[in-house]
């Protein structure tokens, strides 16, 4: 994948006071922002509903990247074009 955003809320791991992972809270980063690249998988949830996990690296207007999970309800909207390409699996099922 890569592209530009207008905007894009991540949220990266962190360990807590017990050393358990937990992720941060959410980073809101100002665009534009070139969308360097990024992995993830489209499933459904236990309810049905479609879930998308992408995790990724933007750049800001000076260069600094940014790297985390996109967050789901997050502003991350495409600025002028996004390139993704998108494999199937038909006999994999992925729940979330």
């Amino acid at each position: 994948m890569i592209g530009s955003l207008e905007e894009a809320t991540m949220v990266c791991v962190a360990k807590d006071e017990k050393g358990k992972a937990r992720y941060l809270d959410p980073l809101y980063i100002a665009g534009p922002l070139e969308f360097i690249g990024a992995q993830g998988i489209i499933g459904k949830n236990e309810d049905g509903t479609v879930a998308l996990h992408l995790h990724g690296s933007v750049a800001d207007s000076d260069m600094r990247p940014h790297a985390g999970h996109f967050v789901d309800s997050g502003r991350n909207r495409v600025l002028a074009t996004m390139e993704v390409v998108i494999s199937v699996f038909e006999t994999v099922r992925m729940v979330r």
